[in-house]
């Protein structure tokens, strides 16, 4: 049994075996924690983290708030090394590694382990046995990676396995609409929208699943709803391929009542809204913190009896 259990997806978490508990630093010491998790399997450069962790410091002064960022994290992993023969962390002059695999369990690593385990299978060739791998996997998705952060790293990290969750949703959405299981084929398209509502793809499985299990009023639905979520987040219309499978299904013109995709592929990538409301997120972040500080320059300003020069800058030099 694994000593810590770590959950890394949605907000984060941390248990041990043992009664007493554990209890991780906060700030820079568990955003280093979080990044060594992550890349559990990479050797680190010392500088390289440093640089990383503190960019805005010059590199003596990284170096240092590395080092007192590393002992306060090896002395809160310390209690729980196996009677002092396992260490989770292997640290030198130069480098850092994480010896996380054997003491720890950690949910994005089972998740990853999951996906390239069946990424070379399509979901309508899945086995039971792959299918409940998936399904595992999908389970241990309980939100975004490390909700809440966002330093650039987390979110390139967290773009990556999002995606992964979506392609793992729709294999499962193709597996369960062949063995018949619509109810779950619609909760794993239902999981999808969450993430990214005007996910088309998903609308048009949807409307096949609901076709397929003879509820064609339900299937129509779906398109509607496709509409109006292409139209709030996008600005555009349904795609030809989806209106052409509403007209089949509003003219019952489909004789069989599995209707195919015209592309075999299990995935198409998800639209970009996701990806621009994080864009967003981000610059309004930035603003904010321009107006508090353009607005603390004034008072301080105010209070010295300065204003600060509001003369234009031009070609570097301020005008005049």
């Amino acid at each position: 049994m694994a000593e810590l259990t770590v959950h890394l997806f949605g907000k984060f978490s941390i248990g041990a075996d043992r009664p007493d508990g554990l209890s991780l630093p906060g700030g820079k010491t568990q955003e280093l924690f979080f990044y060594l998790m992550l890349h559990r399997h990479q050797l680190h450069s010392r500088e390289a983290m440093a640089a990383l962790l503190w960019p805005e410091c010059s590199t003596v002064k990284s170096r240092k708030n590395l080092r007192q960022a590393l002992w306060q994290l090896q002395t809160a992993l310390a209690s729980f090394t196996r009677n002092g023969k396992y260490a989770f962390l292997t640290i030198d002059a130069e480098s850092i590694h994480m010896n996380g695999d054997k003491a720890m369990s950690v949910d994005v690593s089972i998740f990853e382990r999951s996906y390239q385990e069946v990424c070379g299978v399509a979901g309508k060739a899945l086995d039971i046995n792959q299918a409940k791998i998936l399904e595992r996997a999908v389970d241990l998705y309980r939100g975004d990676l490390l909700e809440g952060c966002y330093e650039d790293w987390c979110l390139v990290e967290r773009e990556r396995l999002q995606n992964w969750y979506l392609i793992m949703l729709e294999k499962l959405i193709c597996y369960s609409r062949k063995e018949h299981e619509y109810t779950r084929a619609v909760e794993y398209g239902e999981k999808i929208l969450r993430l990214d509502r005007a996910h088309e793809r998903t609308y048009r499985q949807l409307m096949r699943t609901f076709y397929e299990s003879g509820n064609r009023t339900a299937a129509l639905r779906q398109y509607d709803r496709c509409k109006v979520a292409l139209e709030e987040e996008l600005g555009v219309a349904p795609s030809q391929q989806t209106q052409k499978l509403y007209e089949q299904i509003r003219k019952e013109e489909v004789g069989n009542r599995t209707i195919e995709e015209n592309r075999t592929a299990d995935f198409v990538p998800p639209t970009a809204v996701g990806h621009l409301k994080q864009l967003l997120e981000f610059i309004t972040r930035i603003e904010l913190q321009v107006k508090e500080e353009l607005q603390t320059v004034w008072s301080k300003s105010q209070k010295s009896g300065r204003r600060p020069n509001p003369k234009p800058i031009e070609n570097g030099r301020a005008a005049g």
